[in-house]
């Protein structure tokens, strides 16, 4: 990885727990589902699907129920990391979703409840079917289907949607992991892209930020709102230093000092004045340069090897 890369992560701290970035893949240390296991759900997956709705278009949840139960056995398949299996069923549970979907949306009969469930889980359908293409290497399809649940996510951004701020949070993340991947891949053309995924992601937490704060009006959610809004806060902070160093690796070294001049309104971070310092290398602002050295040899956050890489390209760059 590049020193910008690694200064921006915990400063200078290598970070190792994102993988390939595809899935979340996390296994419970109590409870962990074998292949046989999976194998026989996704068995009761298909016979549920023959034995088809139960008490026809009366019971509302009959359909979802069965693409929920598909979504659950694709998830099962993605963290056994059998990809292929895992599509197979989140393709199924779309199916499904956007059949129950469309058949209340005819008969206008869900309540105002059923109908925050069922987008909800086309919504996590959605960014699940993402991580999978992305382990498949369908970059494409998984950029389509994020963006599928960032228009869907603002359909459903309301005071009465409860679960509004979450979903902002998970999809600006699922944004910044991928930006983070490609980020690390040192090359100018994922350079390029990993700068168009943190962007989104940027744009998906001032979204957030704005629907929340325009339902405090509503009493009774403005206590969680307020959380919500700090939590997306901090996440765009997170995603500024990681766009920061997109630029700097494309030498928009002016976009970079436009990412530092925000953070700085935030708490200290190591990266912010390597940043800028970088920024100021390429150009050719040395004074500023060596003022933000000073600033980075002053944080008790800054560790050794960052501040040796910081002088040792001021030196390079006065001396060139």
């Amino acid at each position: 990885r590049t020193s910008a890369h690694r200064a921006v992560v915990h400063g200078g701290n290598e970070y190792e727990g994102e993988g390939k970035g595809g899935g979340e893949g996390e296994a419970s240390a109590t409870f962990v589902i074998s292949e046989e296991q999976a194998k026989l759900r996704h068995v009761a997956s298909d016979l549920l699907l023959l034995a088809g709705t139960v008490g026809g278009s009366s019971v509302y949840s009959s359909l979802l129920q069965t693409a929920m139960f598909f979504y659950k056995t694709g998830t099962i398949w993605h963290n056994l990391h059998n990809y292929a299996m895992a599509m197979s069923c989140f393709d199924k549970s779309n199916e499904l979703g956007n059949r129950s979907k469309d058949h209340h949306e005819g008969l206008s009969v869900l309540s105002l409840a059923q109908a925050e469930e069922e987008d909800k889980f086309l919504f996590d359908l959605y960014l699940a079917r993402a991580r999978t293409a992305w382990e498949l290497q369908q970059k494409a399809l998984s950029r389509s289907l994020l963006g599928r649940a960032r228009g869907l996510l603002r359909l459903l951004a309301s005071p009465t949607c409860s679960n509004s701020a979450e979903m902002y949070h998970v999809l600006a993340k699922d944004f910044l992991r991928y930006g983070k991947v490609l980020l690390g891949m040192a090359s100018k053309a994922s350079y390029a892209e990993s700068i168009s995924f943190l962007e989104q992601a940027f744009e998906i937490c001032s979204e957030g930020i704005v629907a929340l704060q325009s339902s405090m009006k509503t009493v009774e959610l403005t206590v969680g709102n307020e959380g919500g809004s700090k939590l997306l806060n901090n996440l765009k902070l997170d995603i500024l230093r990681f766009l920061a160093a997109g630029h700097l690796h494309n030498e928009n070294f002016e976009s970079v000092l436009k990412c530092v001049e925000i953070l700085k309104s935030g708490p200290d971070h190591a990266c912010i004045p390597y940043l800028a310092l970088k920024a100021y290398l390429g150009l050719s602002r040395f004074e500023e340069a060596e003022k933000e050295l000073f600033v980075l040899s002053g944080q008790r956050f800054s560790t050794a090897k960052i501040c040796a890489g910081a002088i040792s390209a001021l030196i390079e760059s006065c001396l060139s």
